[in-house]
Formats: structure tokens, sequence, C-alpha cells
């Protein structure tokens, strides 16, 4: 699958590429994930994971393709003077989903303990009239 520039934040599936042919240089911060870039004129092969930045020339044709689900940010740098750190922006970007990891584990547990109490109050019930005789006194 290829994309072209959608958006500055992007995220990209396993093997989804990404189309940048505006002929502006640009900055490409990868959030999370791994990317193989490659640019027209340059025989590199750029490979970046999460926290990892690299300067696009803007000449021709450049590709990104996502070796794993991939976050990544592609910014105009001529127009935007780089005043955050991709480093700090990755970590924060961790602390954010592992705290919203965390939230969900404690909502799915407590939604598991409420179906287990229901099921054991349901058994109490239909175990038979005796039980019944009990839990009305």
């Amino acid at each position: 699958m290829s994309h072209a520039l959608p958006q500055p934040l992007t995220d990209l599936s396993r093997d989804a590429t990404l189309r940048i042919a505006d002929g502006r240089p640009h900055v490409v911060d990868v959030f999370e994930g791994q990317i193989w870039l490659t640019q027209d004129g340059d025989e590199r092969d750029i490979f970046l994971e999460g926290g990892d930045s690299f300067s696009v020339s803007g000449a021709g044709l450049t590709l990104v393709q996502a070796l794993r689900d991939t976050r990544l940010l592609v910014s105009e740098r001529a127009s935007f003077e780089r005043t955050f750190d991709a480093q700090a922006l990755h970590r924060e970007a961790r602390a954010l989903r592992d705290a919203a990891v965390a939230a969900l584990i404690v909502r799915a547990v407590g939604a598991v303990e409420s179906v287990l109490l229901r099921l054991a109050r349901r058994a109490f019930v239909f175990r038979g009239p005796r039980t019944q005789l009990l839990r009305a006194h």
C-alpha cells in the first residue's frame, strides 16, 4: 500500500510506503516502529526506529517503507524551526501509551470481577430451594 503525504503525523502499517515528492526539504521523526528510507540521488539505505530523525533533501522522490507498524512525523525543514526534541516527544508518547494501557487493564480487571460476581450470585440462587431459603433470611 502506498500513501502520499496526507498529514504531518502519519501512521503506517507494516510494509506500507509513503511517497514524499513535493520538492521541499523535510525532517522525518520516527516515534514508534521502524522504517527504511531512500531518496533520489542518494545511494544510501537509511533505517530509522523510534526516537530517530533524518533530514530529507527534498530533491526528487523520497520513499519511506514501514518495516513494522510505525508512527512518524514529517515536517518541512525550511519553514519549521525545530524547537522540540524528538527523543523527548518519543518518551512522552510512550509514557502516555503505557498509561493508557494500564488504565485499560484496570478497566478490564474490573469488568471481569463484575462478571464473576454476577455469575457467583446466579450460582448461589440456582442451587435449589434450601439455598433460596437461607438467602431469604
